[in-house]
């Protein structure tokens, strides 16, 4: 699945000091999402990942971790570095069936082919389905964001040990700015 070039407007007027969204839970992920992504040296990697049939939540979350854990152990072992983190929302297809979207990032990530996960993703199990991978523009952050739920339906992993998220970031209510 390919990312839109443009996201859906969502209403004509975006409260004061927002970018992308009416809301503060989805504006301030998007502010966050695009911080990681822009870390020194850092490549990113927008990840699609689906499955052939319904999969139980955790099944399919389990599998996703698999295919992750393998991702980590291969870029060890091509850079030498085990910094590579990622962000992961779970979202729904029209046949209702669960899709992932994730941020992959890392130091020198692209010296992996992307190629070779998304067919690593396709063969890992019988109920595994396609993976599409790109490199990812600043636009993948909102879309990421968007996929989020009041819940928070957002996992992460991987290397986050050094960051320290700036204050800026938090979405500020109109009334306190």
């Amino acid at each position: 699945m390919a990312i839109p070039q443009k996201l859906p407007v969502l209403q004509t007027s975006l409260p004061h000091g927002h970018h992308h969204f009416p809301d503060c839970l989805r504006e301030t992920w998007t502010r966050w999402i695009l911080w990681t992504m822009t870390r020194k040296n850092t490549d990113t990697w927008f990840v699609s990942l689906s499955f052939k049939k319904e999969t139980g939540r955790q099944k399919a979350f389990g599998t996703a971790k698999a295919w992750l854990r393998n991702l980590e152990m291969s870029y060890f072992h091509q850079t030498g570095n085990d910094r590579l983190r990622w962000i992961l929302v779970e979202g729904w297809q029209m046949r209702m069936v669960i899709h992932y979207h994730l941020l992959v990032m890392g130091e020198a990530l692209n010296v992996l082919s992307r190629k070779r996960w998304e067919h690593r993703w396709k063969s890992l199990t019988s109920f595994t389905d396609n993976a599409v991978i790109h490199n990812a523009e600043a636009e993948s952050a909102p879309y990421l964001a968007m996929h989020i739920r009041e819940s928070g339906d957002v996992q992460w992993g991987g290397w986050w040990q050094g960051l320290k998220t700036p204050k800026s970031l938090a979405c500020c209510d109109t009334a306190t700015t």
